[in-house]
């Protein structure tokens, strides 16, 4: 059985679009394949590699309880795409690649992951609005109780990815094997009084 995760992640030819319909995920990139915005073919590879390796339980460039901003946004920057794209593709402003994040998504068959990366997400586009000068409708002043709206969007969504993060680790197989492995070995290097008593 082919890891369509590694299938896409180390493609390195020159006809993405044939090696997504040979592996059965053409669908999947399509929305951003038929994009004015995008078309360019390296382009399409490099987003399509951004979207799986941001949006997958397999991906080692994420860490469960890690700054989802800074992850995404070291992905983006590894990938080498054009800053004109960043607004599109990460904070997902551009409904080609919203469609092909929330199809990839649907692909892994996993109701928890696409939960817990959409709440990610949320965070990061709250993030950014509550750092944007955000304006009143006269165009001129600074939104200030929008933002405080963006912050409180903040904590309410960090509460509720922690209890995601917490549901997925206790429900998956892979996340609860490495979190009992973590469990573990973090026992290891508790100091108790009988150190001290040496």
């Amino acid at each position: 059985m082919i890891s369509l995760f590694q299938e896409i992640i180390s493609f390195d030819g020159v006809n993405f679009q044939d090696h997504c319909e040979r592996i059965g995920v053409s669908y999947i990139f399509e929305p951003i394949f038929t994009s004015t915005i995008y078309d360019d073919n390296e382009l399409h590879i490099k987003i399509a590699k951004y979207i799986v390796l941001t949006h997958s339980i397999e991906s080692q460039k994420l860490t469960m309880s890690g700054d989802r901003r800074k992850e995404i946004h070291a992905v983006f920057k590894e990938l080498d795409i054009s800053s004109e794209y960043y607004d599109g593709v990460v904070l997902l402003k551009n409904a080609s690649v919203l469609k092909s994040v929330q199809l990839w998504m649907d692909k892994q068959d996993s109701r928890q992951i696409e939960y817990l990366f959409t709440l990610q997400n949320a965070y990061v586009q709250q993030q950014t609005a509550s750092l944007a000068n955000l304006l009143k409708p006269d165009g001129l002043s600074t939104d200030y109780d929008q933002k405080f709206r963006c912050i409180e969007n903040i904590t309410e969504l960090k509460k509720m990815i922690k209890d995601a993060q917490n549901d997925l680790q206790q429900s998956d197989p892979k996340m609860k094997e490495s979190y009992q492995d973590v469990k573990r070995a973090a026992a290891k290097f508790v100091i108790g009084p009988e150190s001290f008593a040496k």
